[in-house]
């Protein structure tokens, strides 16, 4: 299984428009990273099989994001 983590800042959007953002990546089965004590809004990860080339797993996350 390969991972492809992604720092997604959104400059410019309200905190409405960013919860619909934060729930498509969800939807679409990305994982935000949280550490305990601290939330780290912007980073996410997403898991690929290994079927999946490192080409293909950057091609989907650009089309996702």
């Amino acid at each position: 299984m390969s991972y492809i983590m992604v720092s997604a800042d959104f400059p410019g959007v309200n905190t409405q428009q960013r919860q619909l953002i934060y729930k498509c990546l969800q939807d679409k089965q990305w994982q935000k990273v949280t550490e305990p004590g601290r939330d780290i809004d912007t980073v996410w990860y997403a898991s690929f099989k290994e079927t999946v080339t490192e080409s293909s797993a950057i091609k989907i996350t650009i089309e996702e994001l």
